[in-house]
């Protein structure tokens, strides 16, 4: 009984793999739409695209070179206390192992 079911199952999977491959589904691309911002900057003037990719740009250096002034000042920090450990343990916790 058991290989009857097999069979039976082995058979079904060919004939639903013969369907597949004698199937075939053509895919047409869907058309992209254009984003809110593409047709807002697709309807402005030169100037106006220029004056709106500089502000862009602009922006985006400002951004970036606070993010780096952060990361700097956070690396200060740290050596400072580095430094400040280094030097609690070498002069003033000099006592306790006296």
């Amino acid at each position: 009984m058991s290989s009857h079911n097999e069979d039976q199952i082995e058979r079904r999977l060919r004939e639903l793999e013969a369907e597949i491959s004698i199937q075939h589904i053509p895919r047409t691309p869907k058309p992209q739409q254009p984003s809110r911002w593409q047709l807002a900057i697709a309807k402005m003037n030169k100037v106006a695209k220029v004056a709106v990719f500089a502000a862009t740009g602009l922006i985006s250096v400002w951004v970036f070179s606070t993010a780096v002034s952060f990361i700097s000042i956070v690396i200060g920090l740290v050596i400072t206390a580095g430094v400040g450990y280094v030097g609690y343990k070498l002069f003033l916790n000099r006592d306790n192992y006296r």
